[in-house]
């Protein structure tokens, strides 16, 4: 019989200038390299979907603060959030419309609630 082959997907940076790529998760990258031996693949595929940063940024300064204000948890706020703005599910914007998603939350909440919400570089990731 022949032994099931261990796979799991990573996300990494690459940055513009320099061509660097950038682990976002060392740790996890590393205690599953220690599951295997021999030969292995390396796959890098482009990502179309929203980002690592624009996730942590939503759910870990967007969400809470929003949230933590109007006295929801984060689970609710993402409930209102969406349905203030009619979106189906987080998951299926891409890049793009997520970006802009966070834009209009971020501005409703200045506007109508006078929340402000830091800016993802005020923030650590």
């Amino acid at each position: 019989m022949t032994p099931i082959a261990k796979s799991k997907s990573f996300r990494a940076v690459i940055n513009k200038n320099t061509r660097v790529l950038k682990l976002l998760n060392r740790k996890g990258i590393g205690e599953f390299l220690e599951t295997l031996e021999g030969e292995v693949d390396i796959t890098i595929s482009e990502v179309k979907s929203r980002t690592h940063f624009q996730n942590n940024y939503y759910w870990k300064v967007v969400v809470r603060v929003f949230g933590d204000e109007l006295g929801y948890t984060r689970e609710e706020m993402h409930e209102v959030l969406k349905k203030e703005f009619k979106v189906e599910s987080t998951t299926k914007l891409d890049r793009d419309e997520f970006r802009d998603y966070l834009d209009r939350i971020i501005r409703w909440a200045s506007v109508n609630f006078q929340i402000l919400i830091p800016d993802p570089d005020q923030e650590e990731d």
